[in-house]
């Protein structure tokens, strides 16, 4: 799909609010508006496709420019679609734009050493690796590489400490520290489990890291990256607004967001599947994924993350998930996969709703609370899978 015609198609799929209803999320849209979104949107990917494409050029001295332009073109689009356009064109000022295209490159950069992680770029993980401390050991033949790609952490934060001005440093870690960071440990995992020869060891495998399992997908779903970005450029045209770390450690906004990651990375699990199966190894190496490595401790623990503590609902969850895993055929498949996300997309609607029956919540928090209702519409797209999503088609 071209482009411009893909993030159209993306941008109407939003705006028709498939988790709260039409006209909920992003307000009543006439044609102007829709088409203003759709111009603005389009004006900023190109700007920060710029800027994404000539520091690709330093952090990936090893990969030719065919390889650039392919791994640009494939978050754009979306980073576009996930970030500045769920500003709904409400951000108009030159310095809107300026802000919305560097949340648009940070987004861009964090979905870049996701996709490098996910497809087996070993400098990449260690870069993320040493930035978090954990002091990795480097092999002679991939120190020159790993030192290259702190070009796009360093361009990560550095976009963010420009848009985000006092509110950096907590949006920073939510980017590198939870959703980069995570998805390394994740995908250590994940290539510990590949080793195993034996049903019953993968098994046990599964058992004994299920809590650490979903709470890293829960921890790198990201949702939180995106609703502070926005909301800090809000935030300067109205210093009412809490602060990112506010909305972050807030009892109560905090608790939503952790259910919403939980529900959008359950969401990323279904459009994934087949992709996390190494299938296609253009597009990433195997990586445990709960819909296809079944394990109901796994699914216990994503469920109580995402607050559902029913037993009769954590059982019928459980079974869901099983005959996904169990499914063999694609109408299979997609009746348990939409019975599980419909599952949890209820809990995010009541939770993120819940906050407007929050007094001391609703008004401070009402900007962030959109914000919330937007991710979710979009976490509700993500189930395209990441394949669909960068505009191309599975082998």
């Amino acid at each position: 799909m071209a482009g411009s015609a893909q993030l159209q198609e993306l941008l109407d799929a939003t705006h028709a609010g498939p988790v709260f209803g039409e006209g909920v999320a992003f307000g009543s849209l006439d044609t102007e508006q829709r088409q203003l979104i759709a111009d603005q949107t389009a004006y900023v990917m190109a700007d920060a496709g710029v800027a994404v494409a000539a520091t690709l050029e330093r952090a990936l001295p090893d990969k030719d420019a065919d390889f650039i332009e392919q791994n640009v073109a494939q978050v754009i689009t979306k980073t576009g679609a996930f970030f500045a356009a769920l500003a709904a064109g409400e951000l108009r000022t030159d310095d809107d734009l300026d802000d919305l295209s560097l949340v648009c490159q940070a987004g861009a950069y964090m979905y870049l050493g996701d996709q490098l992680t996910d497809r087996g770029d070993e400098p990449m993980r260690l870069a993320i690796e040493l930035i978090n401390g954990d002091r990795p050991v480097v092999p002679a033949e991939h120190r020159a590489a790993m030192a290259a790609r702190l070009a796009i952490t360093q361009g990560m934060d550095s976009a963010i400490a420009h848009f985000a001005g006092l509110d950096a440093g907590a949006i920073q870690k939510c980017y590198g520290k939870r959703v980069l960071h995570k998805e390394v440990r994740l995908q250590r995992l994940s290539g510990q489990y590949a080793l195993l020869d034996a049903d019953t060891r993968r098994r046990d495998f599964l058992r004994v890291h299920a809590n650490t399992i979903a709470d890293l997908m829960v921890g790198d779903a990201g949702f939180e990256t995106v609703t502070t970005s926005l909301h800090s450029i809000y935030a300067k045209h109205d210093r009412t607004l809490p602060s990112a770390a506010d909305i972050l450690f807030h009892p109560q906004v905090g608790r939503v967001i952790r259910i919403c990651d939980a529900v959008a990375r359950v969401a990323d699990e279904r459009g994934d599947w087949w992709m996390d199966g190494g299938n296609d190894p253009r597009y990433g190496e195997f990586s445990i994924n709960p819909l296809n490595q079944f394990h109901p401790d796994i699914v216990n623990r994503l469920c109580r993350l995402a607050d559902i503590h029913d037993p009769a609902q954590i059982t019928k969850i459980t079974e869901l998930f099983e005959g996904f895993a169990l499914s063999r055929s694609d109408a299979e498949r997609t009746a348990y996969g939409e019975a599980v996300t419909n599952q949890f997309f209820d809990v995010m609607r009541r939770a993120v709703n819940g906050l407007d029956e929050n007094m001391l919540v609703a008004a401070p928090y009402r900007r962030h609370t959109q914000l919330c209702r937007r991710v979710g519409e979009i976490s509700f797209i993500n189930m395209r899978g990441d394949i669909a999503l960068s505009g191309e088609n599975a082998a």
